[in-house]
């Protein structure tokens, strides 16, 4: 009987009494979930090593606190510049991508469908603990120093695509350690921190004579490259007397003279990269006279340290 009512009278009441049914289904607004965000440490540090072989990791914590008089779901959300949900950023034009995941104590949050949502349960009236890993998942050399990236995290109800009730910024600082690396290749050497040490080996000695090694050398910053002759650039024979004689050579890094009578630096931009550059470094054997017989040498430390 009712239906037949309604649809004598007029449209407008139709709508009317429709929209009185559907909002009595509809959860009422006062019922909604009620949340605060509230930030536990200030931005997300990573302090990186462009030449570390181990993975850089940064964390942000934050509480969420649920205000509502009921248990809700409620869904965080990672969102860039844009205000678009992401689970992965570049530093700064870095080309240093940082992807990151939630956990909430022990426990990783379930990610939701869309990249940088994940889902998280809140009893009533209680706190929860959340913490945003930042974990560099491609690695490049950027300058040494500090880059940043602004980010936001939001607290939205589970499922609504809306504005986020509760927001926090984020702030991501990756701190680039300043690094410069050398390797002596064409002789016996390493690659490592410190100054590598490589035998360069002659035979039997001839006038102008000459070897050639390559210092491949990378850094993130200015470098200082320096070479120190023990012997002053000369060749001295082994267990012999310790005076100043000897054979004589020289040295050219890059066809550019090295005075190796004193320390002798050279201060450079290599270029920002893993594979650095390779720097040719020429030793000649100069005159050799009616020298006495036996095994003649020289140490030449070279190093090079970031500026």
């Amino acid at each position: 009987m009712l239906a037949r009512f309604i649809w004598r009278v007029k449209s407008n009441m139709v709508f009317f009494i429709l929209g009185c049914a559907l909002a009595a289904a509809l959860p009422g607004a006062a019922h909604a979930c009620e949340t605060e965000i509230t930030p536990d440490s200030s931005a997300m540090y990573i302090d990186y090593d462009p030449f570390a072989f181990t993975r850089s990791e940064g964390q942000l914590a934050f509480t969420v606190t649920n205000k509502s008089e009921q248990d809700c779901a409620v869904e965080i959300v990672l969102m860039d510049a844009a205000q678009l949900s992401t689970a992965e950023v570049e530093i700064a034009n870095s080309g240093i991508l940082v992807a990151f995941s939630a956990r909430s104590g022990d426990a990783l949050l379930h990610p939701g469908a869309v990249p940088g949502v994940w889902r998280l349960n809140l009893a009533q009236g209680r706190s929860t603990g959340v913490v945003i890993s930042g974990l560099v998942i491609k690695d490049a050399v950027p300058s040494a120093g500090r880059h940043e990236a602004d980010l936001t995290v939001g607290i939205r109800g589970d499922g609504n695509a809306s504005v986020p009730v509760s927001t926090l910024p984020l702030k991501v600082i990756l701190f680039a350690q300043p690094r410069a690396q050398m390797n002596i290749v064409g002789a016996a050497g390493t690659f490592g921190n410190g100054p590598s040490v490589a035998q360069v080996d002659f035979g039997e000695i001839a006038s102008n004579s000459s070897r050639r090694v390559f210092l491949q050398v990378r850094a993130n910053t200015t470098a200082r490259l320096s070479i120190v002759s023990a012997n002053g650039g000369r060749l001295l024979r082994e267990g012999g007397a310790n005076d100043r004689g000897g054979i004589a050579y020289s040295a050219q890094l890059s066809e550019a003279p090295v005075d190796l009578t004193k320390y002798w630096e050279w201060i450079f931009e290599p270029p920002r990269s893993l594979a650095g550059t390779s720097l040719p470094l020429d030793l000649t054997i100069g005159a050799v006279s009616a020298e006495r017989a036996g095994m003649y040498s020289d140490v030449l430390t070279i190093e090079l340290s970031a500026i």
